[in-house]
């Protein structure tokens, strides 16, 4: 069904990074995936990861309709 989220975090590796090498290794130790409805609610939590963020971080937003 489209929309549908993938059953885990690895599935979510799998279509939408780049895989891992020994260069450049995928670290997941630490990942959350959190949705978020309510736009205020959104943009507040978009700044405290950004502000959380360090050289080496990644931070990936997606939105949906």
């Amino acid at each position: 069904m489209p929309g549908t989220p993938p059953a885990d975090l690895a599935s979510l590796a799998r279509r939408y990074l780049a895989p891992a090498t020994a260069e450049c290794p995928t670290f997941v130790e630490d990942t959350e995936w959190e949705p978020i409805v309510d736009g205020v609610d959104y943009f507040a939590r978009l700044r405290d990861l950004f502000d959380r963020a360090g050289p080496g971080d990644t931070v990936l937003v997606t939105g949906g309709l």
